[in-house]
């Protein structure tokens, strides 16, 4: 059995993962409204799959490659204020104007954590497991802008099968093809995040 180092949590890690405490209570109240109807229950399941993507996609990297140094703090913080914008601006009822905020957020999000890969890979080298994540990074993010300008232009309207673009980062890595992984995810670190 390989030696696992136990890599420790940090304070800022922990405040990241309180943005998306905040979140899931914003998720929360979407279900507590007047009239519970589909379309709340479909906005909040959607919802919390993006929101928890995009928790997931930080965490491997910061699991895998992160070092605690200013190049996570920094973009950490900007992921803060992304996550925290969206929490705020969670409704029940949405409109085409929060359709396109909320495809904007998502890949303003997904582009901080590829920014933090690149800036990773620029210091440290590329190898392919670090490929394989930017690869899927850059896919998501070019869609999320392309929904950010659907929903601008009203191509992509507000409906309830608007609401599961969401699940497209869940499937991007199935149709990317992963070689030589070298570096395992940390157990004892994604423990304590979860």
């Amino acid at each position: 059995m390989p030696n696992i180092t136990a890599k420790r949590v940090s304070n800022y890690e922990l405040f990241y993962d309180l943005v998306f405490v905040l979140a899931t209570s914003g998720l929360t109240g979407l279900l507590h409204n007047e009239h519970f109807t589909l379309q709340s229950l479909i906005i909040f399941i959607s919802a919390s799959v993006g929101i928890l993507s995009i928790w997931y996609y930080e965490t491997v990297y910061l699991n895998k490659f992160g070092e605690r140094d200013r190049i996570d703090i920094y973009t950490i913080i900007a992921g803060m204020f992304v996550i925290g914008q969206m929490s705020v601006n969670m409704t029940s009822r949405p409109t085409q104007a929060t359709l396109t905020l909320f495809q904007f957020l998502y890949a303003l999000a997904y582009g901080i954590i590829l920014l933090q890969f690149y800036l990773r890979g620029k210091k440290d080298g590329f190898n392919s497991d670090f490929l394989f994540h930017v690869k899927n990074l850059v896919a998501i993010v070019i869609f999320y802008l392309l929904t950010t300008v659907g929903a601008a232009t009203n191509l992509l309207k507000i409906g309830n099968w608007a609401m599961f673009v969401t699940f497209v980062p869940l499937l991007i890595p199935f149709f990317l093809r992963n070689v030589d992984m070298t570096k395992r995810i940390n157990f004892p670190h994604l423990l304590e995040r979860c």
